[in-house]
């Protein structure tokens, strides 16, 4: 079948992290460790307490999100007795995972567009393929937002979400709500406190533009009602971790507060990493490419392909699928390319 090769692709990208490390060998991580690879156990008792250990003692905005994620980790560690092993399948999984997501959201998107004929589905697969290939070798995913996107498992997380959403929007099956709802259980740590950043700046942005291609472009009925059933059990579900946080913040002194509301805190954990990192961020220098290798090369120039092909792809189809996804695109990139300064 067409999902043969697909699936191989997957499964070698499962086999890749088997080949990170030598035996006994861990990647636990820097600025945010991975120590829960190693013994999730200890690390799951030592983050229920609202206090952190260390010599600051800082609070711990989001220790009861972390559960369920490290209850699933206890079951794996407790099967696989190694931590490089259960490391090596986590991050094999998410690569395959990435891959799959991407391929089928593609697949999805252009099967709505392009022609039914033979060389139209041929063009269909080859395009759902090279973008989940992208996804996963291109380096701009991971430079300097490492991690967020490693560490926080947006990485995979992202793709497969909006995977599930566009099939729920297109079919208003109820089954792969149920399976948005399992999967942001397990992760809850991405949808509490500490995964706020990432979480607001992918779904409000894709929820919208789910909106607009079930109606304009699939031409399907936006399921109003199940969205808000579905909007009652995230909550339902959540109220575990949400709870805490929210009461967090609504009390003055509390980490919660402080951080969304205190302007000094704004500005020290915010603008003034953002100025630190905004250079790496820069269209003219990162736009698909990877700055740091290709600015003393001669062969910089060709470059200028991926923002020609760019324009050329968005000026020649005509259709409501593309037109949408270069407005969301076009969008996207202003903001990841926002000049936020002191000024």
């Amino acid at each position: 079948s067409s999902f043969s090769f697909p699936l191989l692709i997957a499964i070698a990208f499962f086999l890749i992290p088997i080949f990170w490390f030598k035996p006994g060998e861990m990647d636990l991580g820097g600025d945010s460790s991975r120590l829960y690879f190693y013994d999730p156990i200890n690390y799951l008792s030592q983050s229920l307490y609202s206090i952190s250990y260390g010599a600051f003692g800082i609070e711990n905005a989001s220790y009861y999100a972390s559960i369920p994620f490290f209850l699933l980790l206890i079951l794996f560690k407790s099967i696989l007795r190694s931590p490089t092993l259960l490391i090596v399948i986590f991050h094999g999984f998410s690569l395959s995972i990435a891959f799959l997501s991407c391929y089928l959201i593609i697949k999805d998107l252009l099967h709505q567009e392009a022609d039914k004929g033979r060389f139209g589905k041929n063009i269909i697969e080859a395009s759902a393929i090279l973008a989940g290939v992208f996804y996963n070798l291109s380096p701009v995913p991971i430079l300097n937002w490492d991690h967020i996107l490693l560490t926080g498992n947006v990485f995979f997380l992202n793709p497969l979400m909006f995977f599930l959403l566009l099939r729920f929007f297109l079919s208003g099956n109820m089954s792969y709500m149920l399976g948005i709802l399992l999967i942001s259980f397990i992760f809850a740590p991405n949808f509490s406190f500490a995964g706020a950043p990432p979480f607001f700046s992918f779904y409000p942005v894709i929820v919208p533009f789910l909106i607009l291609y079930t109606k304009f472009v699939a031409n399907k009925p936006i399921p109003v009602r199940k969205i808000i059933v579905s909007a009652v059990l995230f909550f339902l579900i959540h109220a575990f971790q949400l709870g805490p946080q929210i009461v967090g913040l609504l009390t003055p002194g509390n980490i919660i507060h402080t951080a969304v509301f205190s302007q000094q805190a704004i500005v020290d954990r915010g603008l003034s990493y953002f100025t630190a990192v905004a250079p790496s961020i820069k269209t003219s220098l990162n736009l698909l490419i990877l700055q740091q290798q290709i600015k003393l090369n001669w062969y910089a120039f060709l470059f200028i392909v991926f923002p020609l092909l760019l324009v050329l792809g968005f000026t020649w189809n005509k259709k409501k699928g593309y037109l949408l996804s270069g407005v969301f695109f076009l969008i996207i990139l202003f903001l990841a390319s926002a000049n936020i300064t002191k000024v």
